[in-house]
């Protein structure tokens, strides 16, 4: 089955297209060397270097922590382990990640004094695995950490 890029007008493969599950045909409308071209034409111009700096502020890196933990509940990323698994509202793990006293605040500034050093990048470890991202079964570890837990899980 082919489809027609919105960007170059091509008909190519559905699997030329990235996949996308809230799409009809379960495939976004732009071509993977579309997408491509346009994310290295940004970021050549410097349109994505605010973006960098806003994800290493406190309320940046939340953020994208928090839309990580979505792709996976949605089944964007390893379906088979994280689809259909409970999330914690926004609004309130933004309130808890920021909360006084919480984990997160030292673990961000080591990691940025290391230089980004990724294995003192904060992290979000689920206590029990089997479980979804809720307040109750989250955690922050540092990157290490967290990748260690992993290991031994398996």
């Amino acid at each position: 089955m082919a489809k027609v890029c919105k960007k170059c007008e091509v008909g190519k493969p559905l699997e030329d297209f990235p996949k996308h599950p809230e799409c009809r045909d379960g495939r976004k409308g732009v071509c993977k060397v579309c997408t491509y071209a346009g994310q290295k034409a940004r970021s050549k111009s410097g349109g994505a270097i605010s973006q960098k700096k806003y994800r290493k502020t406190p309320r940046g890196y939340i953020m994208q922590t928090y839309r990580n933990m979505l792709s996976r509940v949605r089944g964007w990323i390893k379906p088979h382990l994280y689809s259909g698994l409970d999330i914690v509202p926004r609004e309130e793990f933004y309130a808890w990640a920021l909360a006084d006293g919480s984990e997160f605040f030292p673990m961000l500034e080591a990691y940025i004094a290391s230089g980004l050093d990724m294995r003192l990048a904060p992290s979000i470890d689920r206590r029990d695995t089997s479980l979804g991202y809720t307040l109750d079964n989250i955690r922050w570890l540092t990157h290490s950490e967290n990748s260690s837990l992993g290991g031994m899980n398996k």
